[in-house]
């Protein structure tokens, strides 16, 4: 069950990088799991959700989103967690993005927000209202 759902979702990513919009899907993938993997074959983000839906050739939107971002080598090290309530996958460009909240789990820190981004090219999360940021550790007298 959970291969089947694997390979709709991946089919439903195909499609829209074929750039087949003439064959629209319209049921969405439910409970998927799609792994991303650089050139030397190490897993370098693995996206699951809810569910998503075909949007356009380039665009899936996503629900009950949870990103894990890994190291992309041979430890395979979870680096960040990103969970969101929606979001949207642009597939030519690797980013996820979403107008609502988002809770970011990484090395030393915690942040919730709203209206976030997640640019995979740079490796970079950006939310852009209500950001509220917590550190593990003292990060010394910042405020001068």
């Amino acid at each position: 069950m959970i291969r089947t759902r694997r390979i709709a979702f991946i089919a439903l990513l195909l499609a829209a990088t074929a750039g087949l919009a003439q064959v629209m899907p319209n049921a969405p993938v439910v409970n998927f799991r799609f792994p991303m993997f650089n050139s030397e074959g190490y897993k370098t983000w693995e996206l699951r959700g809810a569910e998503g839906r075909y949007i356009n050739e380039n665009r899936v939107e996503l629900t009950n989103v949870n990103l894990r971002i890994y190291s992309g080598d041979e430890t395979g090290a979870l680096q960040t967690e990103i969970s969101s309530p929606k979001a949207i996958i642009e597939i030519d460009t690797r980013i996820v993005r979403g107008p609502e909240s988002v809770h970011v789990v990484g090395p030393g820190y915690e942040m919730f927000g709203e209206d976030w981004r997640y640019d995979d090219a740079d490796k970079t999360i950006v939310v852009q209202r209500n950001v509220v940021v917590t550190f593990d550790d003292s990060v010394g007298n910042i405020l001068k």
